[in-house]
């Protein structure tokens, strides 16, 4: 496995995945003080991305592929940066 890849476990993956999330879509309404906002941000945000990505891991596997959800660092950091709320330029990855 190249060392770029963090290993960690899927589900824990995934709840790094929605905090950052939850960082670049919500940040903004974090630092107002607007929980529920912020709190709704983090849902759709959840529901759109997080589904999307288990289905790639789905068709992968449907195809005899060996598959899992891992962590970028590079793709992350990126994510987290742009989680700053005056970047008008949003990057998940």
């Amino acid at each position: 496995m190249p060392p770029s890849l963090v290993e960690l476990d899927e589900k824990l993956s995934i709840a790094v995945t929605i905090l950052a999330l939850s960082l670049v879509f919500g940040s903004q309404y974090l630092l107002r003080g607007d929980i529920t906002l912020y709190a709704v941000v983090t849902a759709v945000a959840t529901l759109a991305v997080i589904p999307h990505e288990l289905m790639h891991r789905w068709s992968a596997r449907v195809m005899g592929c060996y598959s899992r959800y891992v962590l970028y660092p590079l793709g992350l950091a990126l994510t987290l940066i742009t989680a700053i709320p005056w970047i008008p330029v949003k990057i998940i990855m």
